[in-house]
């Protein structure tokens, strides 16, 4: 039989608070299919969708860059096939190195990749550097896929296929702005 004590509650209602049961556990805060699953989730959507960018910024600049060194179209369509041909390869060593070390060793590549991709594209004065930048950026935007993909789905127990399905689906979505 467990004891109980009153105490005053607002106006005339008496509240019973049980003195020997203990407080419930609180819930594990890292504990997959919670909320830290879902903002996880969130948070690689947005981070695959900033760095989707470096995926489809050529396309953006691929009038300027044909008038700017004296190309045409399909010369003008080297740069992105290149970095298309870097982000494939890049795909699986980057999804690797956040399965062996975590998402965050990939995401500091990526910064650095995409970083020093766009400026040295933005300064290139010839087709060949130009390209060779947007080889940065395919690496750069490759984090974008692979690694949320090896990242997410562990949190997200009772729908990993979904989980997988959403978090790459980044890359995608600065589409719909150009």
């Amino acid at each position: 039989h467990y004891g109980t004590i009153a105490i005053a509650c607002s106006g005339a209602q008496i509240c019973a608070m049980n003195r020997f049961l203990p407080f419930p556990e609180p819930a594990d805060r890292y504990a997959p299919d919670g909320a830290y699953a879902i903002i996880r989730l969130g948070l690689s959507l947005l981070i695959a969708t900033l760095i989707g960018v470096g995926m489809w910024a050529v396309i953006v600049v691929l009038p300027s860059a044909q008038l700017d060194f004296g190309i045409d179209r399909s010369q003008a369509s080297l740069p992105y096939t290149v970095m298309m041909c870097a982000l494939a390869v890049s795909t699986i060593t980057l999804g690797r190195m956040t399965d062996r070390y975590g998402i965050v060793p990939p995401l500091i590549m990526s910064a650095i990749a995409l970083g020093s991709g766009f400026v040295l594209a933005g300064y290139a004065p010839n087709l060949v550097l130009f390209t060779a930048a947007h080889a940065l950026i395919g690496i750069g935007a490759a984090t974008g896929f692979t690694p949320p993909m090896a990242d997410i789905p562990p949190w997200l127990f009772r729908r990993p296929g979904l989980a997988g399905a959403l978090a790459p689906r980044g890359k995608y979505l600065p589409v719909k702005p150009l």
